[in-house]
């Protein structure tokens, strides 16, 4: 990744925002968006921006883990004033640079747009928004008729073929006759 490559918004992630400085050094402390923030360890460069046109790059130093916090050092910035530019800022990453998810879960960017339809092929919708709660996610699935929230449960899940685009789903009894 370099200044002079140009970043699609559809190529670039946001994976952290720099919340505040830690101590006098240069340390800023970073507030994760991913669902696996230990990813952000691999990373040796990484652009920084308040949107993705004004990221520049930057290399880090340092990266360590304090509870839900990430402390990050990145080289160069070595006082509170210098560090205090990147406040509020967020980390972008490429999208080949995204670890794949674990077996069984998919990026948010890769469901939404995509087909579903049950198990006899009757089509439902198209995958309009993933929203995240506590113990599943719920995909909002919109038609011409209505739109419907669907809970994101192994057992419902049949089969997921992203590059296709398609999802077969086996709801449970009643749950879209609303």
């Amino acid at each position: 990744m370099n200044d002079t490559q140009a970043m699609q918004p559809d190529e670039v992630f946001v994976v952290a925002q720099i919340v505040g400085y830690f101590g006098v050094k240069g340390y800023l402390k970073v507030f994760p968006l991913t669902h696996s923030p230990e990813r952000l360890s691999k990373l040796a460069v990484v652009k920084i921006g308040l949107t993705v046109d004004t990221a520049r790059e930057q290399e880090i130093e340092n990266i360590e883990f304090q509870h839900r916090t990430i402390i990050i050092k990145l080289k160069g910035v070595d006082d509170r004033t210098s560090a205090e530019q990147f406040i509020h800022n967020y980390i972008f990453i490429l999208k080949d640079e995204l670890v794949k998810p674990p077996k069984g879960s998919w990026f948010i960017h890769d469901i939404i747009g995509c087909e579903i339809f049950l198990e006899d092929g009757t089509p439902v919708g198209t995958v309009k928004d993933v929203m995240k709660i506590s113990s599943n996610d719920i995909w909002e699935i919109v038609n011409e008729k209505q739109e419907l929230l669907f809970p994101v449960v192994k057992e419902f899940i049949k089969q997921v073929d992203v590059r296709k685009r398609r999802i077969v789903i086996a709801p449970p009894d009643g749950l879209f006759d609303l």
